[in-house]
């Protein structure tokens, strides 16, 4: 919701949903610079070996958006 915090950031808006979550515009406190935050949203019905697999690709996806 906007106002509310992620450690360092301030949420300003939700840009949108996903497959994997939501991703929200936020403000980086610390040196006061817009960010997008993504969230995952792992669904219930999901077994174990699921959830690893989901995170996997989330952190996956996090590495390749650091390298542009």
């Amino acid at each position: 919701m906007p106002g509310s915090r992620f450690g360092r950031y301030q949420v300003e808006r939700h840009l949108g949903r996903g497959g994997m979550g939501d991703v929200y515009l936020v403000r980086d406190t610390i040196i006061n610079r817009p960010a997008a935050l993504k969230t995952i949203r792992p669904d219930a019905d999901l077994d174990a070996q699921q959830v690893i697999e989901l995170r996997q690709r989330f952190y996956r996806e996090a590495q390749h958006a650091g390298k542009l």
